[in-house]
Protein backbone atom coordinates (compact mmCIF):
# COMPACT_ATOMS: atom_id res chain seq x y z
CA UNK A 1 0.00 0.00 0.00
CA UNK A 2 0.96 3.50 -1.16
CA UNK A 3 4.53 1.78 -2.91
CA UNK A 4 5.67 1.69 -6.04
CA UNK A 5 5.01 -1.82 -7.65
CA UNK A 6 7.96 -1.44 -9.87
CA UNK A 7 5.86 -2.36 -12.92
CA UNK A 8 7.75 -2.68 -15.88
CA UNK A 9 7.40 -3.67 -19.22
CA UNK A 10 8.48 -6.72 -20.48
CA UNK A 11 8.74 -9.39 -23.54
CA UNK A 12 6.63 -11.93 -23.94
CA UNK A 13 9.15 -14.32 -24.56
CA UNK A 14 10.76 -12.62 -21.06
CA UNK A 15 6.89 -13.38 -19.48
CA UNK A 16 6.54 -16.94 -20.49
CA UNK A 17 10.13 -17.35 -19.39
CA UNK A 18 9.67 -16.40 -15.92
CA UNK A 19 6.54 -17.97 -15.45
CA UNK A 20 7.71 -21.23 -16.96
CA UNK A 21 11.16 -21.46 -14.89
CA UNK A 22 8.98 -20.81 -11.28
CA UNK A 23 6.33 -23.94 -12.54
CA UNK A 24 9.44 -25.98 -13.14
CA UNK A 25 10.86 -25.09 -10.04
CA UNK A 26 8.00 -25.81 -7.70
CA UNK A 27 7.37 -28.97 -10.17
CA UNK A 28 11.55 -30.02 -9.77
CA UNK A 29 10.66 -30.20 -5.66
CA UNK A 30 7.90 -32.37 -5.96
CA UNK A 31 5.34 -30.02 -5.35
CA UNK A 32 4.00 -29.48 -8.64
CA UNK A 33 0.16 -29.87 -6.57
CA UNK A 34 0.88 -26.50 -4.38
CA UNK A 35 0.32 -24.35 -7.96
CA UNK A 36 -3.45 -23.29 -9.14
CA UNK A 37 -5.05 -21.48 -11.52
CA UNK A 38 -8.39 -19.36 -10.70
CA UNK A 39 -9.80 -17.75 -13.00
CA UNK A 40 -13.11 -15.69 -13.62
CA UNK A 41 -16.52 -17.26 -16.20
CA UNK A 42 -14.84 -18.71 -19.21
CA UNK A 43 -16.42 -20.62 -22.49
CA UNK A 44 -15.39 -23.10 -24.62
CA UNK A 45 -11.96 -25.27 -24.65
CA UNK A 46 -9.89 -22.53 -25.62
CA UNK A 47 -10.25 -21.14 -22.27
CA UNK A 48 -12.17 -22.94 -18.98
CA UNK A 49 -11.58 -26.42 -21.07
CA UNK A 50 -7.79 -25.96 -21.75
CA UNK A 51 -7.13 -25.02 -17.90
CA UNK A 52 -8.09 -27.86 -16.34
CA UNK A 53 -6.15 -29.94 -19.21
CA UNK A 54 -3.15 -28.07 -18.32
CA UNK A 55 -3.35 -28.54 -14.78
CA UNK A 56 -3.32 -32.19 -15.70
CA UNK A 57 -0.59 -32.03 -17.37
CA UNK A 58 1.03 -29.99 -15.15
CA UNK A 59 0.53 -32.56 -12.23
CA UNK A 60 -2.06 -30.53 -10.11
CA UNK A 61 -5.44 -30.72 -8.98
CA UNK A 62 -6.07 -27.49 -8.58
CA UNK A 63 -5.96 -26.29 -12.33
CA UNK A 64 -9.35 -24.79 -12.80
CA UNK A 65 -10.35 -23.26 -9.99
CA UNK A 66 -13.23 -21.05 -11.07
CA UNK A 67 -15.98 -18.82 -9.67
CA UNK A 68 -18.62 -21.02 -9.63
CA UNK A 69 -18.99 -21.47 -5.38
CA UNK A 70 -20.50 -18.69 -5.20
CA UNK A 71 -22.15 -18.31 -8.51
CA UNK A 72 -24.34 -21.37 -9.56
CA UNK A 73 -23.17 -24.55 -8.36
CA UNK A 74 -25.47 -24.42 -5.36
CA UNK A 75 -28.60 -23.56 -8.11
CA UNK A 76 -26.92 -26.38 -10.48
CA UNK A 77 -26.61 -29.28 -7.84
CA UNK A 78 -30.32 -28.56 -6.69
CA UNK A 79 -32.08 -29.66 -9.89
CA UNK A 80 -29.05 -31.94 -10.42
CA UNK A 81 -30.35 -33.68 -7.04
CA UNK A 82 -34.08 -33.07 -8.32
CA UNK A 83 -34.13 -34.13 -11.53
CA UNK A 84 -30.52 -34.94 -13.14
CA UNK A 85 -29.49 -31.81 -14.89
CA UNK A 86 -26.56 -30.48 -13.64
CA UNK A 87 -26.64 -27.05 -15.68
CA UNK A 88 -29.10 -24.11 -16.53
CA UNK A 89 -32.50 -24.48 -17.32
CA UNK A 90 -34.90 -22.94 -20.51
CA UNK A 91 -37.66 -20.96 -19.65
CA UNK A 92 -40.34 -20.12 -22.33
CA UNK A 93 -40.97 -16.75 -20.79
CA UNK A 94 -43.09 -15.56 -23.81
CA UNK A 95 -45.89 -18.85 -23.26
CA UNK A 96 -45.76 -18.45 -19.21
CA UNK A 97 -48.60 -16.94 -17.30
CA UNK A 98 -47.34 -16.67 -14.02
CA UNK A 99 -43.97 -16.48 -13.08
CA UNK A 100 -42.23 -17.00 -9.50
CA UNK A 101 -39.05 -15.58 -8.40
CA UNK A 102 -36.75 -16.75 -5.37
CA UNK A 103 -33.42 -14.57 -4.94
CA UNK A 104 -32.96 -13.48 -8.72
CA UNK A 105 -32.56 -9.89 -10.01
CA UNK A 106 -34.15 -11.32 -13.28
CA UNK A 107 -34.20 -7.04 -14.69
CA UNK A 108 -31.04 -6.57 -12.73
CA UNK A 109 -28.18 -9.12 -13.10
CA UNK A 110 -30.19 -12.51 -13.99
CA UNK A 111 -28.58 -14.44 -17.19
CA UNK A 112 -29.18 -13.68 -19.72
CA UNK A 113 -29.86 -10.18 -19.00
CA UNK A 114 -30.56 -8.82 -22.18
CA UNK A 115 -32.97 -11.76 -23.21
CA UNK A 116 -34.75 -11.28 -20.06
CA UNK A 117 -35.41 -7.56 -20.18
CA UNK A 118 -36.91 -8.01 -24.19
CA UNK A 119 -39.12 -11.01 -22.34
CA UNK A 120 -40.44 -9.26 -19.75
CA UNK A 121 -41.57 -6.38 -22.19
CA UNK A 122 -43.51 -9.40 -23.81
CA UNK A 123 -44.49 -11.12 -20.56
CA UNK A 124 -46.63 -7.89 -19.23
CA UNK A 125 -48.12 -6.71 -22.17
CA UNK A 126 -49.12 -9.78 -23.78
CA UNK A 127 -52.63 -10.71 -23.08
CA UNK A 128 -53.45 -12.86 -20.52
CA UNK A 129 -50.73 -10.73 -19.00
CA UNK A 130 -48.00 -12.86 -17.41
CA UNK A 131 -48.49 -12.36 -13.27
CA UNK A 132 -44.60 -12.15 -11.00
CA UNK A 133 -44.84 -12.67 -7.74
CA UNK A 134 -41.31 -12.04 -6.03
CA UNK A 135 -39.85 -13.30 -3.05
CA UNK A 136 -36.86 -11.75 -1.71
CA UNK A 137 -35.02 -10.33 1.00
CA UNK A 138 -34.83 -6.57 0.28
CA UNK A 139 -36.76 -4.61 -2.39
CA UNK A 140 -35.26 -4.73 -5.73
CA UNK A 141 -35.71 -3.45 -9.38
CA UNK A 142 -37.51 -6.97 -10.16
CA UNK A 143 -39.62 -6.60 -7.05
CA UNK A 144 -40.49 -3.02 -7.72
CA UNK A 145 -41.94 -4.28 -11.29
CA UNK A 146 -44.08 -7.11 -9.87
CA UNK A 147 -47.58 -7.68 -9.29
CA UNK A 148 -46.20 -8.65 -5.45
CA UNK A 149 -43.70 -8.93 -3.49
CA UNK A 150 -43.33 -11.36 -0.50
CA UNK A 151 -40.31 -10.40 1.59
CA UNK A 152 -38.63 -13.18 3.26
CA UNK A 153 -36.01 -14.00 5.76
CA UNK A 154 -32.75 -15.04 4.56
CA UNK A 155 -32.11 -18.58 3.88
CA UNK A 156 -36.08 -19.72 4.06
CA UNK A 157 -36.92 -19.93 0.71
CA UNK A 158 -37.34 -23.76 0.79
CA UNK A 159 -39.66 -23.36 3.85
CA UNK A 160 -42.05 -21.21 1.93
CA UNK A 161 -41.90 -23.54 -1.37
CA UNK A 162 -42.67 -26.72 0.97
CA UNK A 163 -45.75 -24.75 2.04
CA UNK A 164 -46.97 -23.74 -1.14
CA UNK A 165 -46.39 -27.44 -2.08
CA UNK A 166 -48.54 -28.46 0.61
CA UNK A 167 -51.31 -25.87 -0.18
CA UNK A 168 -51.24 -26.99 -3.82
CA UNK A 169 -51.96 -30.89 -2.81
CA UNK A 170 -54.05 -30.21 -0.06
CA UNK A 171 -56.34 -28.17 -2.58
CA UNK A 172 -55.92 -30.67 -5.31
CA UNK A 173 -54.07 -28.34 -7.66
CA UNK A 174 -51.52 -30.23 -8.90
CA UNK A 175 -51.29 -31.56 -12.45
CA UNK A 176 -52.59 -34.93 -12.61
CA UNK A 177 -51.12 -35.34 -16.48
CA UNK A 178 -48.02 -35.08 -15.71
CA UNK A 179 -47.64 -35.89 -11.20
CA UNK A 180 -50.47 -38.40 -11.56
CA UNK A 181 -53.25 -39.11 -9.21
CA UNK A 182 -54.94 -41.63 -6.60
CA UNK A 183 -56.28 -44.83 -7.92
CA UNK A 184 -59.60 -43.95 -7.08
CA UNK A 185 -59.63 -40.17 -7.42
CA UNK A 186 -60.26 -39.37 -3.95
CA UNK A 187 -57.87 -36.69 -2.61
CA UNK A 188 -55.82 -38.02 0.41
CA UNK A 189 -53.34 -35.50 0.82
CA UNK A 190 -54.55 -33.54 4.71
CA UNK A 191 -52.10 -31.42 6.86
CA UNK A 192 -50.89 -33.89 9.61
CA UNK A 193 -52.21 -37.53 7.73
CA UNK A 194 -49.80 -39.94 7.04
CA UNK A 195 -50.63 -41.87 3.47
CA UNK A 196 -50.40 -45.61 3.43
CA UNK A 197 -48.79 -46.44 -0.06
CA UNK A 198 -50.49 -49.07 -0.77
CA UNK A 199 -53.74 -50.64 -0.16
CA UNK A 200 -54.29 -52.75 2.88
CA UNK A 201 -57.13 -54.87 3.58
CA UNK A 202 -59.26 -52.48 5.26
CA UNK A 203 -58.64 -49.91 1.99
CA UNK A 204 -60.43 -52.16 -0.07
CA UNK A 205 -63.74 -52.72 2.20
CA UNK A 206 -63.95 -49.11 2.45
CA UNK A 207 -63.34 -48.80 -1.16
CA UNK A 208 -66.24 -52.10 -1.98
CA UNK A 209 -68.62 -49.82 0.37
CA UNK A 210 -67.90 -46.33 -0.78
CA UNK A 211 -68.68 -47.86 -4.39
CA UNK A 212 -72.05 -49.82 -3.01
CA UNK A 213 -73.37 -46.18 -1.37
CA UNK A 214 -72.30 -44.73 -4.62
CA UNK A 215 -74.37 -47.14 -6.65
CA UNK A 216 -77.10 -46.88 -4.01
CA UNK A 217 -77.29 -42.85 -4.29
CA UNK A 218 -77.28 -43.55 -8.05
CA UNK A 219 -80.38 -45.88 -7.85
CA UNK A 220 -82.59 -43.73 -5.31
CA UNK A 221 -81.90 -40.47 -7.61
CA UNK A 222 -83.22 -42.67 -10.86
CA UNK A 223 -85.88 -44.17 -8.91
CA UNK A 224 -86.87 -40.22 -7.97
CA UNK A 225 -86.48 -39.00 -11.74
CA UNK A 226 -88.64 -42.09 -12.43
CA UNK A 227 -91.29 -41.13 -10.31
CA UNK A 228 -91.08 -37.23 -10.55
CA UNK A 229 -91.54 -38.29 -14.59
CA UNK A 230 -94.86 -40.19 -14.20
CA UNK A 231 -95.77 -37.52 -11.81
CA UNK A 232 -95.39 -34.85 -14.60
CA UNK A 233 -97.02 -36.73 -16.91
CA UNK A 234 -100.40 -37.37 -14.51
CA UNK A 235 -100.29 -33.83 -14.16
CA UNK A 236 -100.31 -32.91 -17.80
CA UNK A 237 -102.97 -35.73 -18.63
CA UNK A 238 -105.27 -34.38 -15.47
CA UNK A 239 -104.71 -30.85 -17.07
CA UNK A 240 -106.17 -32.37 -20.65
CA UNK A 241 -109.11 -33.82 -19.02
CA UNK A 242 -110.10 -30.72 -17.40
CA UNK A 243 -109.68 -28.98 -21.07
CA UNK A 244 -111.87 -31.46 -22.35
CA UNK A 245 -114.75 -30.89 -19.48
CA UNK A 246 -114.98 -27.24 -18.98
CA UNK A 247 -117.43 -25.33 -20.75
CA UNK A 248 -115.93 -21.94 -19.11
CA UNK A 249 -113.87 -20.08 -21.78
CA UNK A 250 -111.61 -18.03 -18.50
CA UNK A 251 -110.67 -21.38 -16.69
CA UNK A 252 -109.70 -23.55 -20.34
CA UNK A 253 -107.63 -20.35 -20.70
CA UNK A 254 -105.69 -20.26 -17.73
CA UNK A 255 -105.70 -24.56 -17.55
CA UNK A 256 -104.09 -23.89 -20.95
CA UNK A 257 -101.16 -21.91 -19.94
CA UNK A 258 -100.56 -24.17 -16.82
CA UNK A 259 -100.78 -27.23 -19.53
CA UNK A 260 -98.04 -25.60 -21.58
CA UNK A 261 -95.77 -25.05 -18.73
CA UNK A 262 -95.43 -28.46 -17.52
CA UNK A 263 -95.32 -29.31 -21.81
CA UNK A 264 -91.98 -27.66 -22.09
CA UNK A 265 -90.98 -28.64 -18.55
CA UNK A 266 -91.49 -31.88 -19.95
CA UNK A 267 -90.14 -31.38 -23.46
CA UNK A 268 -86.39 -30.18 -21.30
CA UNK A 269 -86.77 -32.98 -18.92
CA UNK A 270 -86.70 -35.06 -21.87
CA UNK A 271 -84.24 -33.15 -23.88
CA UNK A 272 -81.35 -33.50 -20.87
CA UNK A 273 -82.22 -36.68 -20.41
CA UNK A 274 -81.39 -37.73 -23.76
CA UNK A 275 -78.25 -35.41 -23.31
CA UNK A 276 -76.95 -36.98 -20.42
CA UNK A 277 -77.50 -40.51 -21.85
CA UNK A 278 -75.58 -39.43 -24.68
CA UNK A 279 -72.95 -38.47 -22.68
CA UNK A 280 -72.59 -41.12 -20.80
CA UNK A 281 -72.96 -44.10 -23.48
CA UNK A 282 -69.50 -41.93 -24.49
CA UNK A 283 -67.95 -41.66 -21.59
CA UNK A 284 -68.22 -45.27 -21.34
CA UNK A 285 -66.68 -46.11 -24.57
CA UNK A 286 -63.72 -43.82 -24.06
CA UNK A 287 -63.05 -45.38 -20.21
CA UNK A 288 -60.52 -48.09 -20.06
CA UNK A 289 -61.95 -51.04 -17.87
CA UNK A 290 -59.57 -50.71 -14.97
CA UNK A 291 -58.71 -53.90 -12.90
CA UNK A 292 -59.82 -53.53 -9.07
CA UNK A 293 -56.79 -52.90 -6.73
CA UNK A 294 -55.54 -55.43 -4.39
CA UNK A 295 -53.84 -55.80 -1.26
CA UNK A 296 -50.33 -53.93 -1.45
CA UNK A 297 -51.23 -52.26 -5.42
CA UNK A 298 -49.51 -48.49 -4.97
CA UNK A 299 -52.52 -45.81 -4.21
CA UNK A 300 -50.97 -43.37 -5.87
CA UNK A 301 -50.04 -43.79 -9.69
CA UNK A 302 -47.40 -41.59 -10.58
CA UNK A 303 -46.48 -40.83 -13.76
CA UNK A 304 -43.24 -38.41 -14.45
CA UNK A 305 -42.55 -37.45 -10.85
CA UNK A 306 -41.00 -40.03 -8.19
CA UNK A 307 -41.80 -40.37 -4.76
CA UNK A 308 -44.52 -38.19 -3.70
CA UNK A 309 -46.69 -40.07 -1.19
CA UNK A 310 -42.95 -40.59 0.67
CA UNK A 311 -42.33 -37.00 0.26
CA UNK A 312 -45.69 -35.97 1.67
CA UNK A 313 -45.30 -38.22 4.53
CA UNK A 314 -41.91 -37.63 5.63
CA UNK A 315 -42.00 -33.74 5.14
CA UNK A 316 -45.41 -31.80 3.54
CA UNK A 317 -47.47 -33.20 5.41
CA UNK A 318 -46.54 -30.90 8.64
CA UNK A 319 -45.46 -27.91 6.34
CA UNK A 320 -48.60 -26.01 6.48
CA UNK A 321 -48.49 -22.00 5.80
CA UNK A 322 -48.45 -21.54 9.23
CA UNK A 323 -45.63 -23.88 10.24
CA UNK A 324 -43.48 -21.62 7.15
CA UNK A 325 -44.96 -18.31 8.62
CA UNK A 326 -42.89 -18.96 11.70
CA UNK A 327 -39.52 -19.70 9.85
CA UNK A 328 -40.31 -16.94 6.75
CA UNK A 329 -42.32 -14.02 8.53
CA UNK A 330 -44.69 -14.08 5.71
CA UNK A 331 -48.25 -14.26 6.90
CA UNK A 332 -49.73 -17.66 6.49
CA UNK A 333 -52.97 -15.57 4.20
CA UNK A 334 -50.17 -14.57 1.65
CA UNK A 335 -48.07 -18.21 1.44
CA UNK A 336 -52.04 -19.34 1.12
CA UNK A 337 -52.75 -16.94 -1.61
CA UNK A 338 -50.06 -17.29 -3.80
CA UNK A 339 -49.70 -21.12 -3.82
CA UNK A 340 -53.46 -21.42 -5.26
CA UNK A 341 -52.39 -18.37 -7.83
CA UNK A 342 -49.28 -20.64 -8.67
CA UNK A 343 -51.08 -23.62 -8.65
CA UNK A 344 -54.43 -22.80 -10.69
CA UNK A 345 -52.36 -21.01 -13.36
CA UNK A 346 -51.33 -23.18 -16.48
CA UNK A 347 -48.61 -22.54 -17.16
CA UNK A 348 -46.40 -21.50 -14.66
CA UNK A 349 -42.52 -21.25 -13.86
CA UNK A 350 -40.44 -21.11 -10.41
CA UNK A 351 -37.28 -20.27 -10.41
CA UNK A 352 -34.43 -19.47 -8.91
CA UNK A 353 -30.66 -18.21 -7.95
CA UNK A 354 -28.47 -17.47 -5.54
CA UNK A 355 -30.29 -15.30 -2.79
CA UNK A 356 -32.23 -18.63 -2.51
CA UNK A 357 -29.37 -21.33 -2.73
CA UNK A 358 -26.51 -19.03 -1.40
CA UNK A 359 -26.73 -20.71 2.11
CA UNK A 360 -25.79 -23.87 3.84
CA UNK A 361 -29.46 -25.00 3.22
CA UNK A 362 -29.08 -23.81 -0.25
CA UNK A 363 -29.37 -26.87 -2.21
CA UNK A 364 -32.86 -28.52 -0.35
CA UNK A 365 -34.02 -24.89 -0.70
CA UNK A 366 -33.68 -24.89 -4.07
CA UNK A 367 -34.87 -28.51 -4.20
CA UNK A 368 -37.69 -27.55 -2.80
CA UNK A 369 -38.50 -24.23 -5.01
CA UNK A 370 -37.39 -26.73 -8.10
CA UNK A 371 -40.30 -29.44 -7.10
CA UNK A 372 -43.09 -27.01 -7.78
CA UNK A 373 -42.31 -27.13 -11.03
CA UNK A 374 -43.16 -30.37 -11.15
CA UNK A 375 -46.25 -30.02 -9.48
CA UNK A 376 -47.93 -27.84 -11.94
CA UNK A 377 -46.30 -29.95 -14.78
CA UNK A 378 -44.34 -27.31 -16.04
CA UNK A 379 -41.47 -29.77 -17.55
CA UNK A 380 -41.23 -29.43 -21.33
CA UNK A 381 -44.10 -28.21 -21.14
CA UNK A 382 -45.27 -25.05 -23.21
CA UNK A 383 -45.09 -21.75 -21.51
CA UNK A 384 -42.75 -23.66 -18.64
CA UNK A 385 -39.19 -24.55 -18.40
CA UNK A 386 -36.57 -27.32 -19.82
CA UNK A 387 -33.12 -28.04 -20.39
CA UNK A 388 -30.94 -25.58 -21.60
CA UNK A 389 -28.54 -26.84 -24.58
CA UNK A 390 -24.37 -26.31 -24.04
CA UNK A 391 -22.54 -25.70 -26.71
CA UNK A 392 -21.06 -28.22 -29.02
CA UNK A 393 -17.19 -27.34 -28.45
CA UNK A 394 -14.67 -28.74 -30.49
CA UNK A 395 -12.33 -31.34 -28.95
CA UNK A 396 -8.87 -30.40 -27.70
CA UNK A 397 -5.60 -31.40 -29.65
CA UNK A 398 -3.93 -32.26 -26.48
CA UNK A 399 -4.98 -35.55 -24.62
CA UNK A 400 -3.90 -35.33 -20.54
CA UNK A 401 -4.48 -38.84 -20.31
CA UNK A 402 -1.34 -39.48 -23.44
CA UNK A 403 1.30 -38.28 -20.50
Amino acid sequence: RNEDPRFVPISWDEALKTVADRLNALRDKGESHRFGILFGRGWGATDAGLLGDFGKLYGTPNGALNHSSMCSDASKKAKLCADGNYSYSSYDYANTNYLLIFGAGFLESFRPLNNNLQAWGAMRTKAPKTKVTVVDVHMSTTAAAADRMLLTKSGTDGALALAMAHVILTEGLWERKFVGDFIDGINRFKAGEVIDATYSKDDLEKRKQAKADAAAKQAEAEKKGLAEKAKLHADIDSLRTKIEESNDDKVIAELKRKLSELEKKEKNAESLAAAIKTQRAALERETKPTPEPAVGDAIFQEKWTFGLIEWWNAVLKDCTPEWAEKITTISAKDIKTVAREFGSTRPAIALFERGATAHTNGIYNGMAIHALNALVGSFFAKGGLGYQSGTPWGKLSVKPDDF
